[in-house]
């Protein structure tokens, strides 16, 4: 299958790059309640760690630099210091995610 390009007019690409950089970034209560959960649920064995998981994914571009450090170093010094915790591949996944994002 061929690709196709299409032109958009540059007003249209300047609004995507102004509403892509105004996006809503989390407050500090939503920080620290989304911290709060991903610190509860790295010591559990439940679906609740997918659903984190979820969340951290669907949200990464609300997530501040600060956010998303602080959850990947929680995920790698939990791992580091519990090395057989409960769903690490998922674990693992998420904090590269987050570098990554």
């Amino acid at each position: 299958m061929k690709k196709q390009t299409i032109e958009l007019p540059i007003e249209w690409i300047e609004g995507l790059r102004s509403y892509i950089d105004n996006v809503k970034k989390t407050t500090t209560n939503e920080s620290v309640v989304i911290i709060s959960a991903v610190r509860y649920m790295l010591g559990r064995s439940s679906y609740g760690v997918g659903s984190v998981c979820d969340f951290l994914r669907e949200n990464k571009g609300r997530l501040t630099e600060s956010n998303k450090q602080v959850i990947i170093q929680d995920i790698k010094e939990y791992i580091n210091d519990f090395p057989d915790v409960s769903y690490k591949n998922d674990w693992n996944e998420i904090a590269d995610y987050l570098q990554k994002h």
